[in-house]
């Protein structure tokens, strides 16, 4: 081959050719030798290479699964801004209606379920119950709204007249069915199963309200859920005014402290006709803890879109998503987006790949970080097969050597002859690392040379 002709100044571009058009090809001449002088590691490579594929698992379901709860509640129509959102990037979130949101959450728990996502009230499930569920934050506060008819209820007598009378308190073993129990226990009232109290569905209790059958409602949801609003836009309702809110929250601390401003749900009609405390609960998105990474992703992007085109109306612009409970953790996921928000590369790529560019780049940096110590030895490791190799060669040579010293006869050292040139054919088949060159060069041309000529000259010497 001819010598490689270099201009008095080298310059990356032809270098870049010519490695792919000379080195490169010998690189990987090289690498296959390595691999199969290490051959019995080959196999454990690739299986470290398929447990990894199936870590990072590249590919996500196209479908999520969602509880949702009743119909009509903020939670449904949440719900349905997440599947839109999910739609637009090219996959399917599944809403399944629930009675309430605890029922959600079993589904949730239920291992036969296809449900993969739930919300849930503060403070309503711990780590240590469900190890194989994590968080994804707070998405908004849910208000306590007992909204009644009639005159007003204040005063140390309120809570005794508000029992008797007839009252919607949500379905049995719902959250607001839940939390109107623990209410009543405080003021000492154990006999929560009285007759007046009417377990029914949020919507069906909104229109029993308006048509006179009830003389109020308990319901825990969001101002804008369709339920709550269709309730309080109805003519001579009142608010109940927390007095108490103080003392509820020090004995039910997952409620918190908020307030409805004067005029808030009607500025014409001036309603409410005072500032109102409420007591509220944050509202957390729960999945299982092996849910993809891109329909994480997909949940926490969606929550903050939507907190950036509908302000939240107990919070400040953009406040949620928000680690607010903090019963169960965040998700890996959920806690990059806490503290570094969306990656950048989302922006220029599909989500799916994306998502997977954001894994491995993690991954890769946590491997590097574990293995550069050994990044020496493994450039050993390629380096050693030609070592030996050429090390065996030249004991060959030297052994061939040997042999032809104590040869007597003319076919022993024919034979040895013959040898030296077997030797030297399997030399030159081979692969030998570029640091190795000198010795390669040195074995053919000047070892092996004096050794051939040796044996050719105490051949000629002998008799005919």
């Amino acid at each position: 081959m001819a010598i490689k002709k270099r201009p008095e100044t080298d310059t990356v571009w032809p270098d870049f050719f010519d490695y792919f058009r000379r080195d490169f090809w010998r690189e990987l001449l090289g690498w296959r030798y390595v691999i199969r002088y290490y051959g019995m590691l080959t196999p454990l490579v690739l299986i470290a290479l398929v447990v990894l594929f199936f870590y990072v698992d590249p590919m996500p379901p196209k479908k999520a699964y969602i509880a949702t709860g009743q119909p009509g509640s903020s939670y449904h129509v949440l719900s349905q801004k997440f599947a839109d959102f999910f739609a637009k990037n090219g996959f399917e979130l599944v809403m399944v209606p629930t009675p309430g949101l605890d029922q959600g959450f079993l589904k949730l728990t239920d291992e036969k379920s296809p449900v993969n996502a739930s919300f849930l009230t503060a403070g309503s499930a711990k780590e240590v119950d469900y190890p194989d569920l994590v968080s994804l934050g707070s998405l908004q506060y849910s208000p306590v709204w007992l909204i009644y008819r009639g005159s007003e209820l204040s005063g140390p007598d309120a809570i005794e007249r508000l029992r008797k009378m007839r009252i919607a308190v949500g379905m049995r073993d719902t959250n607001t069915n839940k939390i109107w129990r623990a209410m009543l226990g405080l003021h000492g009232i154990q006999d929560t199963n009285q007759p007046n109290f009417i377990e029914i569905p949020h919507q069906q209790a909104a229109s029993d309200f308006a048509e006179k059958k009830l003389e109020a409602v308990f319901v825990v949801d969001d101002i804008n859920s369709p339920t709550v609003q269709s309730i309080l836009t109805l003519p001579d309702v009142k608010i109940f005014n927390f007095s108490l809110i103080d003392a509820y929250i020090k004995k039910l601390p997952f409620l918190e402290k908020v307030q409805l401003p004067r005029g808030a749900v009607s500025i014409k009609d001036v309603f409410p006709p005072a500032d109102t405390e409420l007591l509220a609960t944050s509202i957390t998105l729960l999945v299982e803890k092996q849910m993809h990474p891109v329909h994480q992703w997909l949940f926490l992007m969606a929550a903050k879109a939507i907190s950036n085109e509908q302000q939240a109306f107990f919070a400040k612009p953009g406040f949620f998503p928000a680690y607010l409970d903090r019963s169960i953790p965040l998700s890996p996921i959920a806690s990059q987006y806490y503290e570094s928000g969306i990656p950048t590369v989302f922006n220029y790529f599909p989500l799916w790949i994306a998502t997977l560019f954001n894994r491995v780049w993690v991954i890769a940096l946590a491997l590097f970080a574990l293995i550069y110590p050994l990044l020496k030895a493994v450039l050993n490791w390629r380096n050693f097969p030609s070592d030996k190799l050429l090390g065996d060669y030249f004991q060959d040579l030297r052994d061939i050597e040997g042999d032809l010293l104590v040869a007597r006869t003319r076919e022993e050292i024919e034979h040895y002859l013959n040898e030296l040139d077997d030797l030297e054919a399997a030399i030159l088949k081979n692969w030998y690392e570029e640091g190795d060159l000198r010795a390669f060069y040195t074995l053919r041309m000047t070892a092996m040379r004096h050794v051939r000529a040796n044996g050719r000259a105490k051949l000629a010497a002998l008799p005919q």
